[in-house]
Order: structure tokens, then C-alpha cells, then sequence
């Protein structure tokens, strides 16, 4: 017995390598089927490729890849809410942005979320900082400077320098903006760049500018300027369509003097004078005119939802009188308030009923009808600026969100 199994152990097993491979024929027609299908997937996509090439090419950078991935973020949301702890900052400048602050102080900008917490810091080293905040990108330059910074809520995007002293700048929601400075060529020179942050026209005026304002979308804007005519001193205001250098149309006006202009909801623009607040389309058309009845502004704020606009009455008490506009021009707040009011905040909700926020730098008050909502700081008010998460009340190291939307 021991002796078979040993023989039967090491016996040779005899394979036949000539076994025939049996096809199957369904499944022989469905590998076909998809090797077709991904030829045609990897031609559409190579076809695909050279369009984009072709129409989008000049959009298609190392810097633009860059700015894709560093705007991630937008995807991201809060959803929280809550007041904003930073260093010391008593010659502050402050502005709100994606329902956070941003602050600049000391020759160092900082932005916030809306929970506090701290997203980005840089060094920037300006004399007289300034901001000017859209959708997703916030617009930091220095007036009567040269160095601007574009910021989007992860990081610096841009940094450069102009040839001039910068007078004006201003943002879409999209990421065009505008730049005005002094210029060499001209007086001045406002210059776009369009929403892939490439220049796309230089507007030259030989007037003083005083401001410069691009619409939400990015595909219009405005060049304020004064005028002298012998009627004594006016405004010129000219209309341009993004990335076309001659004006589609200028409007002129004597004995009435521009403080600024800014970029409204539905393709308007504001012109806030001396002696009145206007309102013009992308067109250059008058929308509407409210006059300030004598009265001179004192300080102002616009949003894209409206315009709110302070003027000292003639009296020798502390009264104000303030005016509320929406983004049409239409009146929604005109009283005299009993406060030597320092700032203002216009709303940046869409279908709030409050026409805007006030301070005489101790306390706030809420805009609206019926009586005044007000609330008192413990701390010197430096700023105020509102956020669709609430108002935000800048002290020298805190900003407090008080009338929160219960929504």
C-alpha cells in the first residue's frame, strides 16, 4: 500500500496545452461596443480641448489656474455668526465682507469670517487705506498712494503698483474692478480689468476725476469727474461699456459739485453731489434726482441694495437729517434725528425694511419707520458696517453684531 501511494505521489500529471478557448459570443460584441464608445468619449474630449483653446485661450493662464484654486472657497459657507476679536485698532479702516470684516491697521490687513476667525493676514503698507468690497473679491488701495491689493476670502490674489497716485477704485461682484490714478499721458487714468483679472481698457481724462464705480455685473462704468464751465464749477459724468475705450455717453452739469459714485443693483449708478443725490443707468439715462434742500452731505454709504446719506442741519444743536434711497432712487427714509450723527451704513439686505444704520460714534440707531431702535456701545465707535448676518458695530479691537435678521 505505502508503495502505490509513493508512486502515485510522484507521478507526472499530464496537462494538455492545446485546450481550445471557447468565445463568448455576447460579451465579444459588448467589449466592442465599449471600445467604440470610449474612441468617440476620447475624440469628443480632444475636440472639446481645442474649442476651449481657441474661444478662451487668452483666459487660460498659470496665474488664472492659480486664482481657480485659491477661490475654492466660494463653495464654502458659515453658517455661523458671532462678534470679531482683533488686535488693537484705533486708526483702523474696516469693511464688512461675505458676512465677516476686514480690517487694515498698523500696515497690516487681516480678514475675518463671520465666526472670527482669522482667514488671512498680510503685511500692506499704506499711508490712507481704503476699501471697496464685492461679491467674492474685497478691492484694498491706498488713496493718494500707489500700491492696491486684490483679496478673495482665503487669500492675496493680486498685488500691483500704478505709474500714479490713486484717486478712486471700485468692484464688482464678479472680480472686474477698476482703478483710477494720476497719470502721465493725462491727468488721470482709470484702469479694468475684467473678471479673468486681465486688463481690458485704460480710460484717459484730462478733468480732475473724482471717482470711479464698475456695475455689479462688470460689463459697465462710470467716470465721475469735475467741470468748470462759466457758470462756475459741475460734474461731468461719462458711461462705458466694459471693453470699449469711447464713452457710449457723457452727461454734463454746472453749479453742482461730485463727492462720489458709486455701482447699484440693476445696472444703476449714484452720483452724490453737493446739493443732490442722482441716479443714472448703465446707459447714462437719468433715473431720478432728490434734491438735499439746501443741505450738504456729511458722510454717506451705498450698497448695491441702496444709498444712505447724512447732512448737518443749519442749526446749532446736534441734529441730522438723513436720506434713504433704494437702488432705483425711490425715497424710503427722510427724518431729522436729534444726534451729531459721524457715520452711516446703508443696508445690504435685499427686502429688509430697515433704510440703514447711523452713529454719532456712542451709539447706534436703526433707520426705519415707525420709532428709532437704538443701542449704546461701552467703546468709541470707529465704524459701522452691515452684513447680511447683521450689523457690525467696529470698536478699537472688537466688532459687536447687533440687529441680527431673525432669519
Amino acid at each position: 500500500m505505502a508503495k502505490e501511494r509513493e508512486r502515485l505521489e510522484s507521478a507526472a500529471i499530464r496537462v494538455d496545452g492545446e485546450l481550445p478557448i471557447r468565445e463568448n459570443r455576447y460579451y465579444k460584441r459588448v467589449s466592442e461596443r465599449y471600445r467604440t464608445a470610449g474612441f468617440f468619449l476620447i475624440l469628443l474630449f480632444v475636440l472639446f480641448l481645442g474649442v476651449m483653446l481657441v474661444k478662451y485661450g487668452e483666459y487660460i493662464t498659470y496665474d488664472n489656474f492659480v486664482y481657480l484654486m485659491r477661490d475654492l472657497d466660494s463653495i464654502r459657507d458659515s453658517s455661523g455668526a458671532s462678534d470679531i476679536e482683533y488686535p488693537s485698532a484705533e486708526d483702523g479702516t474696516f469693511s464688512s465682507f461675505k458676512n465677516g470684516l476686514a480690517v487694515h491697521s498698523e500696515g497690516v490687513f487681516t480678514l475675518y469670517d463671520s465666526t472670527g476667525v482669522s482667514l488671512t493676514t498680510k503685511n500692506e503698507s499704506m499711508a490712507s487705506p481704503a476699501m471697496a468690497a464685492g461679491g467674492e473679491y474685497l478691492l484694498l488701495y491706498d488713496i493718494g498712494g500707489r500700491s492696491y491689493s486684490l483679496y478673495n476670502s482665503l487669500t492675496r490674489v493680486m498685488s500691483r503698483q500704478c505709474d500714479g497716485n490713486i484717486i478712486s477704485a471700485s468692484v464688482s461682484d464678479g472680480g472686474a474692478f477698476a482703478v483710477t490714478s494720476e497719470s502721465d499721458e493725462s491727468r488721470y487714468v482709470t484702469e479694468v480689468y475684467g473678471k479673468a483679472l486681465n486688463r481690458t481698457m485704460r480710460i484717459y481724462m484730462d478733468k480732475y476725476v473724482v471717482a470711479s464705480a464698475v456695475s455689479g455685473d462688470g460689463d459697465a462704468i462710470a467716470v465721475a469727474s469735475v467741470s468748470e464751465n462759466m457758470e462756475g464749477f459741475g460734474y461731468e459724468l461719462s458711461f462705458y461699456k466694459s471693453g470699449e475705450d469711447k464713452a457710449l455717453k457723457t452727461v454734463e452739469k454746472a453749479m453742482s459739485f461730485p463727492v462720489t459714485l458709486r455701482a447699484l443693483n440693476g445696472g444703476n449708478f449714484v452720483l452724490i453731489c453737493d446739493d443732490a443725490v442722482r441716479f443714472y443707468s448703465a446707459d447714462g439715462d437719468e433715473v431720478k434726482t432728490n434734491s438735499l434742500e439746501g443741505l450738504s452731505p456729511s458722510c454717506f454709504d451705498a450698497t448695491r441694495q441702496g444709498v444712505i446719506v447724512v447732512c448737518r442741519t443749519e442749526g446749532i444743536g446736534g441734529e441730522s437729517r438723513v436720506y434713504s434711497y433704494d437702488y432705483e432712487g425711490n425715497i424710503i427714509f427722510d427724518k431729522v434725528i436729534d444726534m451729531k450723527l459721524t457715520g452711516a451704513a446703508a443696508t445690504c439686505r435685499a427686502e429688509d425694511e430697515t433704510a440703514g444704520y447711523a452713529t454719532d460714534g456712542a451709539s447706534v440707531v436703526k433707520l426705519g419707520e415707525g420709532e428709532l431702535e437704538s443701542v449704546n456701545s461701552d467703546e468709541e465707535i470707529l465704524a459701522i458696517t452691515d452684513t447680511e448676518k447683521g450689523l457690525l458695530i467696529c470698536s478699537k479691537d472688537k466688532a459687536t453684531r447687533r440687529f441680527i435678521p431673525d432669519n
